[in-house]
């Protein structure tokens, strides 16, 4: 990986996005099933079961549409900063040299910990399609960052 073009990681946590749309399918049932014991009489809140289920659907729907795959969505390694993209909305680009350490965590080391001298920047690997694909990510972090500020 070469410090002159740019490197693309993306997000594609596609487990995820798969439980939340089996949660939000399940939530159908759910809403069918209070709908009918309100129709029926025998479930007096039916109603108000089926609204808060029914919402809590469009919740899990909401977060299957936000954790797609999408353009510019991952981590970008360019020749002086590295960009990451927030899960749920937002950049945040970080010089090389802002990066204070980088460290994997988890107890199967499936996290990396970005340090900068504000905050922490957690990259865990269900984020990614796969552990290779994570596994690369952690390379090119190797790769980019001063030798100094890597702790494994």
């Amino acid at each position: 990986m070469s410090s002159a073009t740019p490197v693309f990681i993306p997000y594609h946590p596609l487990r995820w996005r798969l439980l939340f749309f089996a949660g939000a399918g399940l939530s159908v049932l759910l809403v069918a099933q209070a709908l009918q014991g309100a129709r029926d009489g025998s479930e007096p809140l039916g109603w108000v079961r089926a609204s808060v289920v029914g919402l809590l659907m469009l919740a899990m729907l909401y977060v299957v549409f936000r954790l797609r795959p999408r353009a510019g969505w991952g981590v970008t390694f360019s020749g002086t900063a590295m960009t990451v993209a927030r899960p749920f909305g937002g950049e945040l680009a970080l010089p090389y040299s802002a990066i204070k350490s980088a460290r994997r965590r988890g107890k199967n080391r499936d996290a990396l910990i970005l340090t900068t001298s504000n905050e922490q920047i957690l990259l865990p690997a269900h984020l990614f399609a796969n552990r290779q694909v994570f596994e690369s990510l952690v390379t090119a972090v190797d790769e980019h960052l001063p030798v100094h500020s890597q702790q494994q």
